[in-house]
């Protein structure tokens, strides 16, 4: 197998070292390695799978690991090598839909998964509760141009799928039909599909940008994924409420009798989605998506108590449920047992202590590399030392960056090369030095200075809502940090829970009147959905800052607009960032000459002076000749009063 860049060398030195033959030796007892920091135990886990030719389950404890798991499996194996099973934000007792671009990337892994295009799967232990679909079951729509589909057909079976018909596609999951063109956003995909149909014959399939609608390139094959794991049809809807039906107690609550209504009239409800795996012919879990997967434990310790957490938190909700009459299945069904995700981590064939383990553990003697927060002048020290060890220094940044980091390390006499700091194309947030490998790796971030986060005043939860939304009225429009723009309805008491999704007005009547404790804020968003933001969280509302008189277009919860949003803008401002990087390397590279001071003229301009300088004013005098006497050009704004 052939590495990207530099580490197809690196390999053979991390192959050949006695470290990796004991792993491999040991391997399904399980084998146990010691001191690898996350980046470098991606890297030996990836390459032990790759010489056994089998993919990787990753089990990590937090999203965290998980970034940088993936960070470093896309740098040292190649973009699109791994791919994450996101862990549910929401608890599956939740009356709440996933979000879309959930959903979108859970199938989407699966999918890379099954077929082996990601050799890697990268999880934390709150996925390894999801009961799934067989892999054969995941239902896709292989199209080609030249065949044969029936418009009425192609749209039931979207709809089928979970895709929503709408007039204009905008988001993850949407889909139009118009004359003879079905146009489609399926997940896994950058750009939506436009089908062009000549009668029941696909007469092309072209991608279209989704702004501006025109077309784009053409494409011979498309594959369209569902919108979710399980199917979702009335159909569905019917037969899990009959199971249901069968699975309550014999006196059901309001919830539940409301419930088993919908589903026997073929809706489902908010949240219904958690419930579809018990509808399901066979559900399996998620190591049976990969075939013969190398199961790899980061941080066992971590790793159990997350399991652990987990188990307890269902527990305590199943019986809160429980005692106020709320539909609640036992967590055994409605998640895989703890005992199964337990038995799935013990049964791993290396476990990854990051700290200092014991018994016949391998130790690799990694350790993560230094975060030099612009304290530049340290970085030439750590060039040398690597040199002196025999060990290849790598800064992993993105390309269109290089240009500007080549200035700044060369203006540290930093060398550029092999001799030097090797630059590696990729996004690293903290490198490692790993001895078995003869490599030490550092992310760009890690030589960069942090802006100090400003310290803020505590306040009360009244006094923010009226400092910070003083002026806002029923009808405003708000900006959500996570779900964008959404109209304010008001403030209104409802039981204690989390940020979520407003239930239906049925079920919000049956709840327990010593239930409601809390306030909150109702906010309206794209197809009547509802938000309900607790006071302790608005710190993530402000108010909607628009041209006067023009109403904006809501988000829809769970939708995938408001994230694009965001991801222009952090476009843009890491243009700028960049900008401004290069301008401050060009400004510490820059020479001026050096303007000697205290010279008879300035003397006598300064004695001809009529007044007594202040004590700021003697301090800015002297901060500019001490600009002027530096081999750099001075940067420094003068402000005062002229004195008129």
């Amino acid at each position: 197998m052939r590495r990207p860049g530099p580490w197809s060398d690196l390999d053979r030195a991390l192959a050949a070292s006695p470290e990796l033959a004991a792993i491999e030796s040991r391997l399904g007892r399980p084998a146990r390695a010691t001191r690898l920091p996350p980046g470098a135990a991606a890297w030996v886990a990836d390459l032990v799978a790759s010489r056994a030719r089998r993919p990787v389950l990753a089990i990590v404890p937090h999203a965290a690991e998980s970034r940088l798991w993936l960070e470093s499996l896309a740098l040292f194996a190649g973009e699109g090598a791994a791919a994450s099973f996101p862990a549910p934000s929401l608890s599956p007792y939740q009356a709440t839909d996933a979000s879309l671009q959930v959903r979108a990337e859970e199938v989407v892994s699966l999918d890379r998964a099954a077929r082996g295009a990601a050799r890697a799967l990268v999880a934390t232990p709150r996925a390894l509760f999801r009961r799934l679909p067989p892999p054969e079951a995941l239902p896709a729509i292989e199209l080609a141009r030249g065949g044969r589909v029936e418009e009425g057909s192609l749209a039931d079976r979207l709809t089928e799928l979970g895709y929503r018909r709408v007039d204009l596609v905008a988001e993850v999951g949407d889909f139009a039909v118009r004359g003879g063109l079905i146009d489609l956003y399926p997940p896994g995909v950058a750009d939506p599909l436009r089908v062009d149909l000549f009668g029941d014959e696909i007469e092309s399939l072209r991608d279209f940008d989704v702004d501006s609608q025109r077309s784009l390139g053409e494409r011979e094959r498309a594959r369209l994924l569902p919108l979710g794991l399980f199917p979702e049809g009335p159909e569905a809807a019917r037969r899990l409420g009959a199971i249901l039906a069968q699975l309550v107690e014999e006196e059901p609550g309001l919830e539940t009798v409301e419930l088993l209504r919908s589903l026997a009239e073929g809706r489902g409800e908010p949240g219904w989605e958690n419930l579809l795996p018990l509808a399901a012919p066979a559900t399996t879990s998620l190591a049976a998506w990969l075939a013969a997967p190398l199961i790899v434990v980061y941080d066992p310790a971590a790793v159990e108590a997350e399991i652990a957490h987990h188990v307890e938190r269902l527990g305590q909700e199943h019986a809160a449920r429980r005692e106020h009459h709320r539909f609640a299945l036992p967590p055994e069904i409605v998640e895989l047992p703890g005992e199964e995700v337990r038995a799935l981590v013990a049964g791993a064939d290396l476990v990854i202590d990051p700290l200092v383990g014991g018994g016949e553990a391998v130790d690799f003697r990694a350790a993560p590399t230094d975060l030099f927060h612009g304290q530049l002048p340290r970085f030439p020290r750590e060039v040398e030392t690597a040199r002196a060890r025999r060990e290849r220094i790598f800064l992993v940044a993105p390309a269109e960056r290089f240009g500007a980091l080549e200035e700044l390390l060369e203006g540290r006499e930093v060398p550029i090369g092999r001799e030097g700091v090797e630059l590696v194309a990729g996004e690293l947030e903290r490198g490692f030095r790993l001895p078995a490998a003869g490599a030490v790796v550092f992310g760009e971030a890690q030589l960069l200075a942090r802006a100090a986060p400003l310290a803020r005043a505590r306040r009360g939860l009244r006094a923010a809502f009226l400092g910070g939304l003083r002026d806002l009225k029923v009808g405003d429009y708000v900006v959500h940090g996570d779900h964008g723009i959404g109209q304010f309805l008001g403030l209104r008491s409802v039981g204690s829970a989390p940020e979520t999704a407003a239930p239906p007005p049925t079920l919000r009547s049956g709840a327990s009147p010593a239930a409601v404790d809390s306030e909150v804020m109702e906010l309206a968003y794209s197809g009547g959905r509802r938000l309900l933001v607790p006071l302790s969280r608005l710190d993530q509302v402000q108010k909607y800052s628009g041209i006067e008189g023009v109403a904006p277009r809501l988000d829809q919860l769970g939708g995938t607009s408001w994230s694009k949003t965001k991801s222009r803008v952090r476009r843009t401002v890491r243009d700028m960032a960049e900008e401004l990087l290069k301008l401050y390397a060009e400004r510490q590279l820059a020479r001026a000459p050096i303007l000697a001071g205290d010279s008879d003229l300035e003397h006598q301009l300064a004695a001809s002076f009529p007044f007594e300088e202040t004590p700021d004013q003697l301090e800015a005098i002297a901060a500019v000749y001490a600009d002027l006497e530096q081999p750099k050009p001075m940067d420094r704004l003068l402000c005062g009063d002229v004195g008129f």
